[in-house]
């Protein structure tokens, strides 16, 4: 069913059969599980989702579940655009009490508390499951689901809500705003940010189709999506140097007079269109990453990766089991040393202990951050660099 308006006429884009768990670092395991997958669009509105939700409390096991926000160059770039964005929706800020859905590590939510004066902070993510506490800078910690934490909701008097790449995480938007919309006081502003299925398809990014992210969201489908809440979009951005190929992000209230809008909406043949050009740039993907995996795998001489990437095993998965092939990957974080994937037959060296002559072939194995790695390889080393049809 689909997660913007509940339609059951889905039809199948993109076929994923035993496709990787991505984010699954830990002993290798040949039998790790893989799952059946499907990218899906939904013929009635246009919107892009997964057919299959993999069990989340396998997938988002806190003893394997890997991400976790990164305290980064790139992540505080990141944030600084979210930052800019609040500003020009005007805030109050002196009368905020904001929670943030789906906090990591907190990185976000210490951010923004840092340079807002809200009335008060509180993040809710499962998470924190049996840490309920106020953290050291005033946040106070709800470890639950936030279909869970409507009493939580109601006693903290929330009037702000933001998400950081949490709705493409849930199986489905419209039931989860739904609900928020019930509870909480009919003035609240919502911000959320998620991936961009413009920017994505425009870096043919599909290997940032994975398994933890069910849904795809385009301007046409957040704005299907609030119109069916009976909500007011006051403003859309989107973040090129984003997540995933890159990001959008949006900020909407509760429409008081439903009548005042034109209804969004796709026509069929908009649809079709849609349905029949993301065939085209998928198979432009498919077809350009199975041509790297086979000149990876067949050039002779020590191959090595750059950038053990949360979604390698997708990468891996695309290139026909190429990245195998490496003799190990280069990473420039030291708690990465010495480890591996459950997924993947690949060892990860930290850059200072790695083994490197003028010989090593290197491949970027981060397109989250590609053009950083290509820099660093062609400053540090003077070694031959094999890259994919990343932008």
């Amino acid at each position: 069913m689909c997660g913007i308006d509940s339609s059951t006429y889905l039809d199948t884009v993109w076929k994923l059969p035993n496709f990787p768990i991505t984010e699954a670092y830990g002993e290798y395991d040949a039998n790790y599980p893989k799952f059946d997958q499907e990218l899906m669009i939904c013929m009635s509105c246009g919107h892009i989702q997964l057919k299959n939700q993999v069990d989340p409390n396998f997938l988002y096991n806190i003893d394997y579940y890997a991400f976790r926000t990164q305290n980064n160059y790139k992540t505080k770039k990141e944030f600084e655009f979210i930052q800019a964005f609040l500003r020009k929706i005007n805030l109050d800020s002196d009368q905020i009490r904001a929670m943030e859905i789906g906090a990591s590590n907190l990185e976000l939510a210490k951010f923004l508390n840092q340079r807002n004066s809200f009335k008060s902070f509180a993040v809710c993510d499962p998470l924190f499951l049996n840490q309920e506490k106020i953290d050291e800078s005033g946040i106070e910690v709800i470890g639950k689901l936030i279909e869970n934490a409507e009493e939580d909701i109601k006693r903290l008097e929330i009037n702000f809500v933001i998400g950081r790449h949490v709705l493409e995480h849930v199986l489905n938007p419209q039931s989860l705003l739904e609900n928020l919309l019930r509870n909480i006081d009919p003035t609240t502003i919502f911000v959320f940010e998620v991936p961009s299925l413009e920017l994505l398809r425009r870096n043919l990014r599909f290997d940032a189709v994975f398994h933890q992210h069910c849904q795809y969201f385009d301007e046409a489908s957040v704005k299907i999506l609030l119109q069916n809440l009976g909500c007011e979009l006051l403003l859309m951005e989107l973040n090129k140097e984003g997540s995933n190929g890159g990001s959008m992000i949006f900020a909407f209230k509760k429409q008081y007079n439903k009548n005042t809008n034109i209804l969004e909406h796709n026509s069929i043949g908009s649809i079709e269109k849609k349905f029949s050009e993301l065939k085209i740039e998928i198979e432009i993907f498919t077809s350009a990453f199975k041509v790297l995996g086979d000149f990876i795998k067949y050039l002779p001489g020590r191959k090595a990766g750059y950038g053990a990437a949360h979604m390698l095993a997708t990468l891996n998965y695309h290139m026909g089991g190429a990245i195998e092939v490496l003799d190990f990957i280069i990473d420039d974080d030291e708690l990465k040393n010495n480890m591996s994937y459950r997924n993947i037959d690949i060892d990860i060296v930290h850059s200072d202990e790695a083994r490197i002559d003028e010989n090593v072939i290197f491949v970027p194995t981060s397109y989250e951050n590609h053009r950083g790695l290509l820099k660093k390889l062609t400053e540090k080393y003077p070694n031959r660099i094999i890259s994919g049809p990343i932008f």
